[in-house]
């Protein structure tokens, strides 16, 4: 299998998964006009999406959804309370799941995650395809111990680190926003994303994309410091010595495609 992101953080998302036969786009925050030229960058022939999943109804992750879906004719897979939030139309072929189901698109099985955000129904996805398994966790507000159980055994991973705390807190966001964000129903800070990988099977990870940071309360910089800081045995400089390969995938260009390895 492969991965790549398209591009990651507050002005809009979407990811690939493709495996031998089939290729999923998740969510899709950029115009048309944007998306196609971030498939160009991967040369990846828009034809080759077989379907599209939703995440949630937030608007950098759905503003394209809709014009996508029917410029290329496939599904959009999306939570039923997703599609109450009205958000969405994507009327030619619309698939409604309760979170929590799971799926096939192709030869890629779909496990969809209840997660806590500020959304309607909001879920994350587990992405499992010949021994190899992928897990997108972004937009969380905290870990709970069913998501612990779903991203075990992942061979990569895409994972939320939104914001330093310090920066947050000393930032220009206005207080009620900063609530928002530090809240259950927020997003992962950097320290808390570590917290979550400190409780995964690390040698077994082969690849971890920093995703969804925030360009006023984040950097490069310090969410990697945070991987030194709180995963000092696999992590060094925030670079992998016994830990996985890391990824950062920026707001403009996300990453270049991703080979994920077979489960040992």
């Amino acid at each position: 299998m492969y991965l790549a992101s398209l591009g990651s953080g507050s002005r809009g998302n979407a990811t690939l998964i493709r495996s031998a036969d089939t290729c999923i786009l998740i969510d899709c925050g950029f115009s048309l006009a944007d998306i196609q030229r971030r498939f160009w960058r991967l040369k990846l022939d828009p034809s080759d999406i077989d379907a599209i999943v939703v995440t949630h109804e937030h608007r950098d992750h759905t503003s394209g959804v809709d014009g996508l879906a029917k410029a290329l004719g496939v599904p959009v897979y999306m939570s039923f309370g997703t599609a109450r939030s009205d958000r969405l139309s994507c009327w030619h072929d619309s698939r409604l799941f309760n979170a929590g189901d799971e799926f096939t698109v192709g030869d890629i099985a779909v496990h969809s995650v209840p997660v806590p955000h500020d959304a309607r129904e909001p879920v994350q996805f587990r992405f499992d395809s010949a021994g190899a398994r992928i897990g997108l966790l972004t937009d969380v507000g905290r870990i709970t111990p069913h998501v612990c159980r779903m991203f075990q055994e992942c061979r990569a991973l895409i994972l939320e680190f939104n914001h330093d705390e310090e920066l947050l807190r000393q930032g220009p966001y206005p207080a009620a926003l900063k609530r928002r964000i530090r809240s259950e129903f927020g997003h992962l800070s950097n320290r808390e994303a570590v917290s979550f990988l400190s409780q995964t099977d690390l040698a077994r990870l082969s690849g971890l994309v920093i995703a969804h940071a925030s360009a006023e309360n984040n950097s490069e910089l310090h969410a990697r410091q945070a991987l030194s800081d709180g995963l000092p045995d696999f992590f060094e400089g925030g670079k992998p010595t016994l830990g996985p390969e890391v990824r950062w995938a920026s707001q403009l260009e996300g990453t270049d495609w991703i080979p994920v390895s077979l489960a040992d």
